[in-house]
Parts: C-alpha cells; structure tokens; sequence
C-alpha cells in the first residue's frame, strides 16, 4: 500500500490515537511503524538520487560544452598555423627561386666580365684571335658559338671566312657544311665580332670535335682552335618489370 504524502502525517496520527485507545495491537502497530519509517527512508533516498542524478548530468552536460568550446578554439589555432605554415613555405620557395635567378644571373655577369676582360687582354695583341669556342648537340643540329678579336689598330678592320673541320672516327678530317650548303662563314671585325652558327649534321656519325680555321680573304689561315663537342643529353629510360 502507498500513501499519498500528504495523507502521512493524517495517518500517523489516527494510529496513535488507536493505540491510545487500544483499537490497534501493539506489534500490529509497531509493524505499520516500521514500514512506515521504511517508507519515508526509501522517499528520502529516491529524492536524493534523483537530485544527485541530475545534478551530475548538469554537470557532464557542462564539461561536455567546455570541451566542445575547447575544440572549437584549437581547431582555429590548428587551421591558423596552418595558413601561415603554408604562407611561409610559399614565401620560402619564392625567395630560393629568386635567389637561384640572382646566383644565374651574377654566374652570367662574371662569364662576361671574363669574356670582356679576355677581349681586352687580345686587343693589346697584334693578329686575330679565337675566344671562348664551344660546340653542343641542340637535336639533330650542332650550335657553334665563339668570339673573334683583332688585335692592334692596324689595319683598320679584317674580313675574310670561318672554315670548320671534323675530326672523323677514323681520325680523319672532313669539312662541315653550313646551312644552304656553304663550306665557309664570312666575318668582317674591327675590334671583336661574336659568331654564333647552327650547323645542321646529316652524316651517319657524330664527331667527338671539331677544329675552327680562320682564314683572310687570300685564304690564307690566320688562326686555329680545336673544339670539344659537348655530348647530347640522353633522357633516361626506365626498366621493365623482368
């Protein structure tokens, strides 16, 4: 049997007054009492964890919302870091690219500073001379570049042919044709003239190097240099699975 609460303390006091009277025994009475007290005890103690049961659901329901708000914050912080990481890396590739173009541009700079200051060293000297001669493979063709200085004042200006020479596998010499079929380049200089020549190559071999010859108008030789032919640049091949 259950009471309503507020019908309690209404009981109690009509089972006193029955045992006053002697309506109710005794152990009877002690009995009602017992439960009674059991009754009250077990109210107390639903009251109390209910109460314990919310105040501790209150209580995860705000750590819960500190953590997300935790969460929250350090995902900005992580996706800050980020961005500045990665504005960092940007502007660390740009600075060693510029960096490189400044090192390509002074190496540039000091090869025609070396260039010049050999033309210099030349023009003190009486003749014709060869400078700075190199010769590459670009495809099927090969780039021929050098620089030509007269030395002296006299006379006034120099013109005569560019023959080049290639140096065959069986160690014999063959004369290189330029392009529309010429076997001489013309050249005029004054000071120093620079000579850059695509020579195209159809021949079965490929020389190792090649010999310039400068010869005036009466064809008669006015300076040699000898030149190594840089090795074309071979792309690498990959193996297939065996």
């Amino acid at each position: 049997m259950r009471l309503p609460k507020a019908n309690i303390p209404t009981f109690l006091s009509r089972l006193l007054a029955d045992i006053r009277h002697g309506t109710v025994a005794m152990p009877v009475a002690r009995m009602i009492l017992l439960f009674m007290i059991l009754l009250g005890l077990g109210a107390a103690l639903s009251a109390w964890l209910t109460a314990a049961s919310v105040e501790k659901q209150e209580r995860l329901e705000r750590e819960n919302t500190r953590l997300l708000w935790n969460i929250e914050q350090l995902k900005k912080r992580v996706a800050d870091a980020e961005s500045k990481l990665a504005l960092q890396i940007e502007q660390l590739r740009q600075q060693k690219g510029e960096i490189a173009a400044r090192e390509r541009e002074l190496q540039s700079l000091k090869r025609r500073l070396s260039m010049l200051e050999s033309i210099l060293l030349k023009r003190r000297e009486q003749g014709v001379h060869l400078l700075a001669g190199s010769c590459r493979w670009l495809g099927p063709e090969l780039e021929l570049s050098l620089v030509l200085v007269k030395g002296g004042n006299y006379p006034r200006e120099i013109d005569g042919s560019i023959e080049v020479l290639a140096l065959r596998p069986d160690d014999m010499v063959e004369t290189v044709t330029f392009s529309q079929g010429r076997e001489l380049l013309p050249f005029r200089i004054r000071t120093h003239a620079l000579v850059h020549e695509m020579i195209p190559w159809q021949k079965g071999w490929r020389p190792e190097q090649l010999v310039v010859v400068l010869r005036d108008r009466d064809r008669r030789e006015l300076a040699r240099m000898s030149i190594w032919v840089e090795r074309a640049t071979e792309p690498a091949t990959q193996k297939g699975d065996s």
